[in-house]
């Protein structure tokens, strides 16, 4: 039984430490390290779900994979991405490997199976993310560990264990972006950071921006995008940060503004700073928007649509529709000229284009 500091009964703890918790569909919350644990009812029961996934054995132990992250596909087949590692002895040379790469399930984590053989199964695949349209996106790395690493501490020499997270036991080779258009069955590699940083910049993170692109936040290098769904890569800032500022996170909110958790702390910003006016009107998923010659705006998306929202660069709303459909024709004949952000909701999530009027 605990207990938090101001007195509250925690009704449900896990036997194992947790590394993250994640929602990864309606239905299912997940926990994981190096124990994979599902709730099918919000979080008051756990099941054990990885029995199945890739062991190590060293000696008599046997450890399970590590999991890095999981994401949902559009057939909802679960895809996890495995915290993977190659193991040097003490002259740098391969001898053994830590589990890593891409396992899927199509059972609700009852069993994992290897899929996405173009990733090796010993990388670290530490984020997913699931674009609008469906794609699957990864971060794939190539970890070493050194087993043992030698020291002089008051003239004895002394052995340091590489898994107690010391610095200067790993070896970041590269990071690369891979692609999935098969719900994660098979992968291939878009893009490859030029640095070679510390083991952190190995938590990259994927956001879906407010005009349709996709970023990638690398800690050490800086901000990838791509424009078309996944399939090529810059470099830029599109969020008009400049210095030695790290960025490690980003969440967009519908009231127009960009959440960041940087190394410096918390910022906010505009969503003007990174949406682009020069685009005149377009379509992000199956949501599309024109504007008719009367000028009322037609909205409309081949998913059924549970409400609609039209913004104003700054985050003001400024028409919406509030009721389930198809198609909507919303009057802007009292609306400014200028850009607009339309955001489209659905059961699955929410799809977002720029018009201009």
């Amino acid at each position: 039984v605990r207990y938090t500091s101001d007195g509250r009964f925690i009704d449900t703890v896990l036997p194992r430490k947790s590394r993250f918790i994640k929602q990864i569909s309606s239905g299912i919350i997940a926990s994981a390290m190096d124990s994979l644990y599902f709730s099918f009812n919000g979080g008051r029961e756990w099941v054990y779900v990885g029995a199945s996934l890739p062991t190590r054995v060293v000696n008599k132990d046997t450890t399970r994979a590590a999991v890095g992250d999981i994401v949902e596909a559009a057939d909802r087949t679960l895809v996890a991405g495995l915290r993977g590692m190659m193991v040097l002895d003490s002259l740098d040379n391969p001898f053994d490997s830590i589990p890593g790469g891409i396992v899927i399930s199509t059972n609700s984590g009852d069993t994992w199976i290897r899929a996405g053989l173009d990733i090796d199964t010993n990388a670290y695949v530490s984020s997913l993310h699931r674009t609008s349209k469906g794609t699957l996106l990864c971060i794939v790395s190539d970890v070493r560990i050194r087993p043992w690493m030698q020291s002089v501490f008051d003239g004895a020499i002394r052995r340091v264990d590489a898994l107690s997270l010391m610095a200067t036991n790993f070896l970041l080779e590269q990071s690369d972006i891979y692609r999935s258009t098969d719900n994660g069955r098979s992968w291939q590699r878009v893009y490859s950071f030029l640095d070679r940083p510390s083991l952190g910049a190995t938590d990259i993170r994927f956001a879906d921006m407010p005009d349709g692109r996709v970023i990638a936040l690398h800690p050490s290098f800086g901000i990838a995008l791509s424009a078309n769904d996944g399939q090529r890569w810059s470099i830029g800032d599109p969020l008009n940060v400049s210095g030695s500022l790290t960025i490690n996170d980003i969440v967009f909110t519908a009231d127009g503004y960009a959440h960041l958790a940087t190394s410096e702390g918390y910022l906010r910003i505009r969503v003007e700073n990174i949406v682009s006016v020069q685009d005149r009107q377009g379509a992000v998923g199956n949501l599309q928007a024109h504007t008719l010659r009367d000028g009322t705006l037609r909205v409309s998306s081949d998913e059924e649509l549970t409400g609609i929202t039209v913004l104003t660069l700054d985050g003001q709303t400024v028409a919406s529709v509030n009721k389930p459909c198809f198609v909507a024709d919303i009057p802007t004949s009292n609306l400014a000229k200028g850009a607009y952000l339309v955001i489209g909701t659905t059961l699955r999530g929410v799809k977002r284009t720029l018009i201009m009027r």
